[in-house]
Order: C-alpha cells, then structure tokens, then sequence
C-alpha cells in the first residue's frame, strides 16, 4: 500500500506525523508527484499533519504553503521521541505514516503512537548507502511479518532458544562503570545498559547458530535434546531467521553507543568462530570461551572511555576461564556428548578446576591491592575466596554445567555474591551515601 492509497477518511480528526522520503517523495527528491499530491491535499483537509523529516527542513516551506501542514524543526533524529520536545501537539490520538520500520515504526512506538507501514517510492537514482539501509530496513520489516506468525504458535520456544538466563553475562558490561565510580551517573548508565542489551541480542543470536550447527551432537545429551532445535521444535529454517532477527536488534541497541560497535563486531565474530571450528580445539576453546568476557569488559570500558586496569582483565579472564572448566568437568559425566571432552585426559580435567581457582584468587587478590586506589577493597577477598572454593566444591560434585542455573539455585553461593557487592558498592560509593 503507497500512501496515496490509504483511507483517509479513517484518520480524520488525528494527529498526522508524516515522514518525506520514501514516503511523498523518492529519497532527496523535492516535487510531489500528482497522486501524491492529490492524496497529501486530502490528508491534510480531514486531520492535522506534521511533516517529520530526518533531512532537515530545505524542501519543507513549499508543502507547508501549499498544502496547510506544518513541519516539526528538531536538532534530535527519528526514532528518538525527543523530536516532540519542543512541540506542542493537538490532544488527539497520534498516527506516524512512513516507509521504514527502524526509524518510523520505532518512532510511533516511541510516542505512543500508530504505525501505518507504507510502500516506498523510489526513482532508481539513490545512493548505495541509502539504497542498503533501505535494504536493511526491509529486511527488519520481513522479520517482523514472520516472526509475528511464528510466535503465535511456537513463542516459548523462541525464548528458549535466546536463552534469557545468559543475559546475567552481559552486566558484566557495567563493571568498568562501577568500578570508575560513575556508576550513578544517569546517562553513562544508560549507555552501559544499551550496550548489554546490545550484547544480551547478539549473544542470543550466537546461541542459535551454536544450537543449529551442534544439533547433532545435543541430541545424544540427556538434557541438551531438549532444546529447541535438537528436538525439531523450531526448524533450522526458523532457528537461522530467528538468529539474524536477534542480531539486527543487537546492531539497533549498538547503534546508541557507538564506541562498542568494533567490540560487538569482534564478539560475534569471534563466536562464530568458535561455534563453528576453535570449540573443537582442545584449551584453545578455554581461552576462546573466557576472551568473550574480557571482550565484555572491554566493551564496557569503551562506555566509559576509561582505561580498565590490568589485573581487572586478568581476573576477568581467569574467573571466566575457571567457570569454563568447571562447566567441562561436568560435562565430562556425559562422555560422548562434546567431541573435544575426548582430547582431555581424566587427571586434567580433575586438576585443572583447581589451578584456576587459585589462578582467579591470585588475580583478584593483585587487584584489590595493586590496582586501585582503595586500600578497604583488601577485604573483598573474605568473600571472593569463599565463594570460589564453595563454587569448586560444586564443580566435584558434578552440578556446574550450567553455571546460570547453579548461579540461582545455590543460596550460599548468592549471598557471597551479594555480600562482596554490597562491601564493594560500600567501598567505591561510601562516601555518596554518607
């Protein structure tokens, strides 16, 4: 549907939002064909049009002459709502009209407001960069169709398959913050939880590829055959949309914070890699696996345009590096399951769970005394080594394969967690308190 072809009459009396490019005109253009015209002069008798246009206001003042409209001027862009800031609209139910979903759906959503998706006009003539965001914003528009269908039936196991539980992961992301001391500070913090969500997307959307390329082996595990894709569920067909969907949303959500975009690239990237060669490589996939948290800090400190201390990066290296191996030797109950648990000996995998706990104790230890300015933080340790030593008992016991749900599950384990948080948050924020 070309917007001279929508029922005007059912939007009299409304507030128009009405986006130009794309929409009255091929993008650039400045003439309104006839029917356009014809279909704008309609428009603009039954109800109060407001001409939103992301290119400035060069080619406004003849339509706003000609036709009785208004043209809302913004230093601010679509889909941001604070292109409204400055303007005092009619109290009447508000109606966004455009050709792209990513700026004009997002918008109405936004403000409250209702999408009308129209077809776009175009000439032929655009730039490659406006023709591939066009591309792009085609492609986000297909996705919605489709995954709005699948959902209706199949919703939980979608949900499954982005595995919600890992997202925990990506706050990871606002330890840098934390640890500069900007943690209150409103808009850093909104950037730092953009920059998660951004991760959370993009991570889920590894997750799905890992699920569809390890298919074969997840069928053989008692609990793994479970899962979406190994039960046939969702069909590899639906798991691939499924995943570029969740990937696009990671690169919308990145699009705010723009320093964290080459470390988003380089995270799934790198995940790719490993879903589908490094995890087969014996140690190599330790480091991999636990490189995804250092990525993550890294990313964080990008927010803050803060350096990140050394020791911080190797504690996070290690910590990573020790739940990893963790989850391995748990995995190893199951032989046969994950083909690369072959390639490690039985006195390895016994041995190792213990050398890097030591190795994340070392690390956090050097941290607390060398890498920062308070001398109080010594005493985290209390908690830190309490709490890697009762994770290690758990990883014997044969329960941390999946270190999301023992994270949960194990109260003890939560509030050594919870008390260092708060000896640390009392350590760096005391004084705001006070």
């Amino acid at each position: 549907m070309f917007f001279r072809e929508i029922d005007f009459e059912s939007l009299r009396g409304k507030v128009i939002l009405l986006d130009l490019d794309g929409t009255l005109v091929p993008d650039g253009e400045a003439v309104l064909l006839p029917q356009e015209a014809h279909a704008l002069a309609e428009l603009s008798s039954r109800a109060q049009v407001y001409l939103v246009s992301n290119k400035g206001l060069t080619r406004e003042p003849e339509l706003v002459v000609r036709y009785g409209i208004k043209a809302i001027a913004s230093p601010h862009k679509k889909p941001s709502a604070r292109i409204l800031d400055d303007v005092l609209l009619p109290d009447a139910p508000r109606v966004v009209i455009g050709d792209k979903v990513v700026t004009d759906g997002w918008f109405a959503k936004q403000i409250g407001a209702t999408f009308i998706h129209v077809e776009r006009l175009m000439n032929g003539e655009e730039s490659f960069i406006v023709r591939l965001i066009y591309a792009l914003d085609d492609m986000v528009w297909e996705a919605v169709w489709i995954f709005s269908a699948l959902f209706a039936s199949k919703a939980w196991q979608f949900v499954k398959l982005a595995r919600p539980k890992q997202w925990i992961k990506n706050l990871l992301i606002l330890a840098p913050l934390f640890f500069a001391g900007g943690f209150f500070t409103t808009s850093l913090f909104l950037q730092a939880i953009f920059a998660a969500v951004a991760f959370s997307f993009a991570a889920s959307a590894g997750y799905g590829i890992n699920d569809i390329l390890d298919r074969s082996e997840d069928v053989r595990h008692p609990k793994k055959r479970f899962r979406p894709i190994a039960s046939g569920t969702i069909s590899v067909f639906e798991g691939t949309l499924f995943s570029l969907a969740l990937l696009f949303l990671g690169a919308f959500f990145a699009s705010f914070v723009p320093a964290i975009i080459p470390w988003l690239i380089l995270y799934f990237a790198l995940q790719y890699a490993y879903s589908s060669a490094l995890r087969a490589v014996p140690v190599l996939e330790f480091i991999v696996v636990s490189s995804f948290f250092v990525i993550r800090i890294l990313a964080g400190g990008a927010v803050v345009a803060v350096p990140i201390s050394g020791w911080l990066l190797l504690t996070t290296f290690f910590a990573a590096l020790y739940v990893t191996i963790g989850r391995r030797y748990s995995e190893s109950r199951h032989p046969g399951t994950r083909g690369v648990i072959r390639a490690y000996p039985a006195q390895f995998l016994e041995v190792i769970p213990a050398v890097s706990a030591v190795l994340v104790i070392v690390a956090y230890a050097l941290y607390s005394v060398l890498g920062t300015t308070h001398p109080a933080l010594v005493f985290s340790n209390l908690f830190v080594v309490f709490g890697i030593l009762w994770y290690l008992r758990g990883i014997y016991a044969g329960v941390a394969e999946e270190p999301e749900t023992k994270l949960w599950s194990d109260l003890v384990l939560l509030l050594a967690i919870g008390l260092w948080g708060l000896f640390v948050l009392s350590v760096f924020y005391g004084r705001m308190f006070s």
